[in-house]
């Protein structure tokens, strides 16, 4: 599905509305496992955003729920959230623009995964209702077929 620049520029100006910003500027980003629009804004203040808007009743859902799990997991590896607007139709999620993020290599990987256990003691975030409803989620990919992903985005 094509996303046109008018939509994208609506999704982005609906942003900069709802972190109470000026809009500066946008830029699409490609790739994801769903058709949801998703770019970086920028606002007057020089703070950037990662946005995923819901293009279609399908990925609407799929951003809701989401939305629900960043509502009630928190972790070290998860992007900070910072918004959420749902209008009914056109939902969107502002969550923490990761894009100038460095990858770690191989060594830091191999550390984590040796500090990871003195993680399995005690839970990062207590799990919620959402949660246990969408162990079952099993949402169709766009090109056919199913999903391997619980949730699309």
């Amino acid at each position: 599905m094509a996303v046109s620049t008018l939509q994208a520029q609506t999704l982005a100006e609906r942003v900069a509305r709802c972190r109470r910003q000026r809009l500066l500027a946008w830029r699409p980003v490609t790739g994801g496992y769903t058709t949801a629009l998703r770019l970086i804004v920028t606002c007057a203040d020089g703070t950037s955003v990662f946005v995923k808007g819901a293009t279609d009743a399908r990925t609407a859902t799929w951003l809701r729920a989401e939305y629900d799990i960043y509502s009630q997991v928190r972790a070290p590896f998860l992007p900070t959230m910072h918004a959420w607007e749902d209008d009914g139709s056109r939902p969107f999620l502002v969550l923490e623009d990761l894009s100038g993020a460095r990858q770690p290599g191989r060594a830091a990987v191999k550390l984590v995964r040796l500090g990871a256990g003195g993680t399995r003691s005690r839970p990062l975030s207590a799990p919620g209702p959402v949660l246990s409803r969408l162990a079952g989620l099993q949402p169709q990919h766009p090109r056919g077929g199913r999903s391997r992903r619980a949730v699309g985005g």
